[in-house]
């Protein structure tokens, strides 16, 4: 199929192919933006018909929303994590502090 495409043959199905590996090179710009609006603009920028553009902007602002969901959702991960972690050390040095501690009433008289 990429042969087909490269040779500029126009078999059936050939110049969708072609729309939608110049619309990848257009996701690039799409998601290394972070404003919504510039997205939309450039996933208009792809070939197609009306309905095509319409469709694909629909899909990618859909996609580009649920990128922007997943990249909060990574973030607050991380700083769940590292909370977790530094109370975990917070916790265990309070367990030592209390073992040391129950160890010297066992050794007293």
């Amino acid at each position: 199929m990429a042969d087909a495409i490269e040779s500029g043959h126009s078999r059936n199905g050939t110049q969708r192919v072609e729309s939608r590996s110049k619309n990848r090179g257009i996701l690039a710009q799409v998601y290394s933006v972070k404003d919504e609006s510039e997205s939309i603009e450039a996933a208009t920028a792809c070939e197609g018909t009306a309905e095509e553009k319409l469709y694909f902007v629909l899909v990618e602002n859909q996609k580009f929303k649920e990128l922007v969901q997943l990249d909060d959702m990574v973030r607050e991960n991380r700083e769940i994590l590292a909370r977790s972690q530094q109370e975990r050390e917070s916790n265990r040095h309070h367990l030592n502090h209390l073992r040391k501690q129950m160890l010297l009433r066992i050794r007293m008289p």
